[in-house]
């Protein structure tokens, strides 16, 4: 069985279109968000600089400097811990079920599934896994790169703080991405082939990012996720909202074999 399933998804991962999402993600980032990191990096290392030549850091200049590296300092983990994240996650899962889907509508792959011996829990089991791969390799990236920079940048325990918020992140955008692609599943696999992309795109990135959203904001410790700041910490409510995750998770795995039921008996 574990063949079939990896063949399947090997299969799945060749019809998402890497090129095109790489693409999309160099230009969105590469326009609208390296250049503010890069300055804001940037002002951080003169500003850090110029105090340590201060000699009196109570003064009205170095006091002023030292507001403004903090600040710098907060849109950089700002962006290493949760905007570079959610970009990375969008690009690499997002809509996955229902890209593929949407793509074997056109080749008549879908078709083609229900004449072999595959069964839904495969069928499911097997987009699972493919995804599930592509979601372990793109948080250990971005994970790796936040904490590294971070590191090497910022300190010791900025990177301890930017490691775990990144992961959070990861795994909000996971989620919810898997809940609602799971539910439009059932759509696309018995809609015409011209509408397929369309309803993919539509039915499931909008309301992912929603729900990711709303997920975000409700982030114990007080810390909003789409404004993270260095602050970021952990608690004992993380137990319970780490196992909130875990259980939408299973829910959408759940709802994703019962549509596959659904199309394949």
């Amino acid at each position: 069985m574990k063949p079939y399933i990896r063949t399947l998804g090997y299969r799945d991962r060749s019809e998402i279109g890497y090129k095109l999402r790489i693409y999309l993600f160099i230009i969105f980032v590469g326009l609208f968000v390296v250049s503010d990191f890069y300055g804001n990096v940037r002002d951080y290392l003169n500003y850090s600089e110029d105090l340590e030549h201060v000699t009196d850091p109570q003064g009205g200049f170095a006091f002023l400097m030292a507001m403004d590296a903090a600040s710098c300092k907060e849109d950089a983990f700002t962006f290493l811990a949760v905007e570079l994240p959610l970009y990375t996650l969008l690009v690499g899962i997002c809509i996955y079920f229902t890209t593929v889907l949407a793509q074997g509508n056109k080749s008549g792959w879908n078709r083609y599934l229900r004449t072999l011996p595959i069964t839904p829990v495969m069928r499911a089991k097997s987009m699972l896994w493919s995804r599930g791969v592509i979601f372990v390799i793109c948080t250990l990236c971005v994970t790796a790169f936040s904490g590294a920079f971070s590191w090497v940048v910022f300190g010791k325990d900025i990177a301890l703080k930017a490691i775990p918020a990144a992961l959070i992140t990861s795994l909000i955008v996971e989620t919810s991405d898997l809940l609602v692609n799971s539910i439009v599943v059932r759509w696309v696999l018995t809609a015409d082939k011209k509408y397929s992309d369309n309803i993919s795109f539509t039915a499931g990135l909008f309301p992912m990012l929603f729900l990711s959203l709303g997920l975000g904001s409700a982030c114990p410790g007080h810390t909003d996720w789409a404004d993270c700041q260095i602050g970021f910490s952990f608690n004992y409510r993380w137990i319970i909202y780490l196992l909130v995750l875990v259980l939408i998770n299973i829910i959408g795995c759940l709802i994703l074999v019962r549509n596959f039921k659904k199309y394949y008996e």
